[in-house]
């Protein structure tokens, strides 16, 4: 591993106005230009992270900023460029609260030292590890994701599929977010697989995703639910978001797996080649979803 600067297992701390440049690999291995690493279970709890108005560039092999179990954090205003990971936020305890990310700018690199190996990829998750309690309070609002799996070759690997992404949150808001240049739209060169605008890839509750934006080429979806196979995710609220692509994407959100309770679902908007388009689908006999009758 490779660290600009490290920060774990401590509470009240405020990063800003700092430049991170150059935390590199060679090959695929992993580097952090800024992390923070606690246990809540051992008894190493971190809280009150601030962390603002900085600059990272030069990690094309992993994470501008990763934190495991920072409770009450903020990340905003801060620019991500040649990144393969701009924001990385772990709960393995699930044990964390409190959690804002707005206003922030990722511009993802066009390099990939993993050479083609699979290996995460995202501009921003927020995930709580499976099997714990959700992270409570999450707000993502009004960041720029710029070139997401855009570089031919990559593969993303893991369970995140998302250039935002998250995983078993209770009370999330993802509003206002564009996500720009999503994908790779050369049509002499191979399309990324297997990758979305937002992903939500565990069970999670009161769920806001509300006027947000993309552009680019994908082989899925603007939005994709997995509540896993015996799993749930109830009050969710999807409107607003508008997607524009050449490909001939045909639904703007998809529930994959899982039940889905009290699901509304009006006034998104999905630009696409393909003649006939819809607001959402669901995968047949693996999904169960129960709308509200706001559906439009």
């Amino acid at each position: 591993m490779l660290y600009a600067a490290l920060c774990s297992g401590s509470s009240d701390v405020t990063v800003i106005g700092n430049r991170f440049e150059q935390c590199a690999q060679a090959r695929g291995y992993t580097a952090y230009a800024f992390s923070a690493t606690g246990d809540e279970r051992r008894g190493y709890p971190q809280r009150r992270l601030r962390f603002l108005r900085n600059m990272v560039s030069g990690v094309p092999s992993w994470d501008g900023f990763m934190t495991h179990e920072v409770d009450d954090l903020i990340v905003e205003d801060n620019e991500f460029r040649d990144v393969r990971n701009g924001i990385d936020i772990t709960s393995p305890s699930g044990r964390i609260a409190n959690v804002r990310v707005s206003r922030n700018r990722i511009f993802h690199t066009r390099s990939d030292p993993w050479r083609g190996r699979s290996a995460a990829h995202f501009g921003i998750s927020v995930a709580a590890d499976p099997g714990v309690p959700f992270i409570r309070n999450v707000n993502v609002s009004e960041n720029l994701v710029s070139g997401a799996n855009a570089v031919p070759g990559l593969s993303s690997g893991g369970y995140v599929i998302g250039a935002l992404a998250f995983s078993r949150i209770g009370e999330l808001t993802v509003s206002g977010n564009g996500i720009a240049d999503i994908g790779n739209e050369d049509s002499k060169l191979p399309k990324p697989k297997g990758f979305d605008c937002i992903s939500i890839y565990q069970p999670s509750s009161n769920v806001t995703i509300l006027n947000n934006t993309g552009n680019g080429t994908l082989d899925r979806y603007f939005l994709e639910l997995d509540a896993t196979t015996d799993g749930a995710s109830d009050n969710i609220k999807i409107s607003g978001n508008t997607f524009s692509t050449s490909s001939k994407m045909t639904s703007l959100t998809r529930f994959v797996r899982g039940n889905f309770k009290n699901v509304s679902i009006f006034n998104n908007r999905l630009m696409s080649s393909s003649r006939r388009t819809s607001q959402f689908e669901v995968e047949p006999e693996s999904a169960h979803v129960a709308l509200l009758p706001s559906i439009s």
